[in-house]
């Protein structure tokens, strides 16, 4: 993907009041570089371009946080445009759709222009002109549906807005009132003074908060191990910052939950490697980042333990050593003295104990920079999207083969997070797209990577729906289902005058009560003739509930109903 259009300098255009405090996005889902150029043109210094060749490009992009206006050229989705543009609008309810095609085209999402989901269609060839308007239209649609008013330009028109001399009058007239007034309060008899009421402190308002930035940026920061530091710049930070605007909001919630699942696991790797300096500093961010975590005092007690226990090691390994003999050439001869003759006996050095030398630092630096090659490859592959394809070329195949070696390097567990993370993106991608199967592979992965988060339980959780929703579109054969009630066909009385026979076919919805619902004719034989008697019929008709895990679902399914003499 790349961007076609610089952002243009803020400043003199905000101060000038050219437009409303934003700069809208437009995402260009196409391949037709004539109408990159002509939306370009027509974009001016209101609007930014962005290029999406593909449906994928498109949907990081809207991920990302460019969710304005997004036009999808019908000519690269030619499979399933309906579809698509259907999924894009549920998942980005803000977003203002708009296609573009032939005229011949237009068929393919009429349906959804008359249920406001397409805003409006753009036939091609496209003229400067027509594609300003277009714009125009569409971000009106998208302040309607995400009102936005600059608090600044609000207040300088409020400063700037021309005296009005009544005004002004009037105020001089009230003010000397005022006086009068006041010179009465001070010379009035004194009375008792009434204790004053307790100020009440007024909440500061809350500045406005981007959650999609403010997720993204918790999402980076995760990745780079800033779990809890630098102050202001950290995941947790970013995720509380999205609660506090939005306390529902699940994606918060659980990438609060990670980071606290992280800071829990750096503990318990530290107090099984015995690593008690490390150990205290992680219990004390975990500390920090939730002061009444459940495991806290469990962990301490575990951290206790294991400082005593290191306290005592060397002591026991000092007395466990034998004292070496001196030869006996250099034994002093025994003398015998009187207790008075005996000094007082200083404190002798303690026993040298044969310790290996503790590594130098040129050999530690050297394995750190051993382990950063050998992760180059994987960290490269990762940054190029390469995440599990092709076949022994891509980040996750190259990761394993390091995690074997170096299970417990830092560099490793931080880029095992990185990858798990951007595996998790490319999920929800493939998801929004309707690549379930892909969306779920990629769940694996992560899932094998870091094991418990709670964002693959919640996508898997929704990859999950999303094939229950899609199995319930897949229309199945009705003669195979159980009908509790089948009302017979009246057979027109013109048809049966003239000796006509034919059929029908219906696709409908068994709802989850067993009623039909949403009848539609796809074919029928000859035209129009049994049309309204047999769907008149099928409204009537009761089937027995389908059951999926436990629950009746709604379910599309097809009939032939045939209309014979005999």
């Amino acid at each position: 993907m790349q961007r076609r259009q610089p952002d243009a300098p803020l400043g003199p255009l905000k101060a000038a009041g050219t437009f409303g405090g934003d700069i809208l996005d437009v995402v260009v889902l196409s391949a037709d570089e004539a109408l990159l150029l002509t939306l370009q043109e027509a974009a001016g210094t209101t609007h930014v371009i962005w290029h999406a060749p593909s449906p994928d490009a498109a949907v990081d992009l809207l991920v990302g946080g460019h969710c304005g206006i997004l036009i999808a050229d019908l000519n690269l989705v030619r499979t399933d445009a309906a579809g698509l543009l259907e999924r894009l609008q549920a998942q980005f309810p803000e977003l203002v759709l708009l296609a573009t095609g032939r005229r011949d085209q237009e068929g393919a999402v009429a349906g959804l222009i008359s249920k406001g989901s397409v805003y409006r269609f753009l036939h091609k060839p496209v003229s400067p002109a027509r594609a300003d308007l277009f714009l125009a239209a569409a971000t009106r649609r998208h302040h309607e549906l995400a009102p936005t008013t600059s608090h600044t330009l609000a207040t300088v028109r409020h400063l700037t807005q021309p005296s009005n001399r009544t005004a002004v009058i009037a105020g001089g007239a009230i003010a000397a009132v005022l006086l009068s007034g006041v010179g009465w309060w001070m010379l009035r008899p004194k009375a008792p003074a009434a204790p004053l009421p307790a100020p009440v402190a007024t909440a500061p308002a809350r500045p406005a908060v981007v959650i999609a930035d403010e997720l993204a940026a918790a999402q980076r920061a995760f990745a780079a191990g800033q779990l809890i530091s630098p102050p202001g710049d950290n995941a947790l930070a970013h995720y509380r910052t999205v609660l506090a605007a939005d306390a529902g909001n699940a994606a918060a919630s659980a990438g609060v939950q990670d980071v606290l699942d992280a800071l829990e696991t750096q503990v318990t790797d530290a107090l099984q490697k015995r690593e008690a300096p490390v150990a205290a500093q992680a219990l004390k961010a975990l500390q920090t980042a939730q002061p009444d975590h459940p495991r806290l005092d469990e962990l301490r007690e575990q951290l206790i333990t294991l400082s005593r226990s290191a306290t005592a090691e060397p002591a026991a390994a000092k007395l466990a050593t034998p004292r070496k003999a001196a030869p006996v050439a250099q034994r002093a001869p025994t003398v015998t003295a009187t207790p008075e003759a005996i000094p007082a006996r200083q404190s002798e050095p303690a026993p040298e104990v044969n310790r290996e030398p503790p590594p130098r630092a040129e050999d530690v630096a050297d394995a750190r920079v051993d382990v950063a090659a050998l992760l180059a490859p994987a960290v490269k592959l990762r940054e190029t999207n390469q995440l599990i394809e092709p076949a022994g070329n891509n980040a996750y195949e190259a990761l394993q083969a390091v995690i074997s070696q170096h299970p417990d390097a830092v560099e490793v567990r931080a880029e095992r997070q990185r990858l798990a993370l951007a595996l998790l993106e490319h999920a929800r991608t493939s998801l929004a797209g309707g690549d379930t199967d892909r969306a779920d592979l990629l769940t694996a992965r992560a899932e094998s990577l870091i094991p418990g988060m709670n964002a693959t339980q919640s996508l898997r959780q929704q990859i999950a729906d999303s094939r229950a929703a899609r199995a319930a579109q897949a229309p199945v054969a009705a003669a195979g289902i159980k009908r509790i009630r089948e009302i017979p066909a009246v057979y027109p009385i013109d048809a049966r005058r003239r000796g006509i026979e034919g059929w029908v076919d219906l696709a409908f919805t068994i709802a989850a009560d067993g009623s039909t619902q949403d009848l539609v004719v796809r074919e029928a034989q000859p035209v129009g003739v049994f049309d309204k008697a047999a769907t008149d019929a099928l409204r009537r008709w009761r089937f027995e509930p389908i059951v999926r895990n436990g629950a009746a679902v709604a379910q599309r399914a097809t009939l032939r109903m045939e209309f014979s003499l005999r």
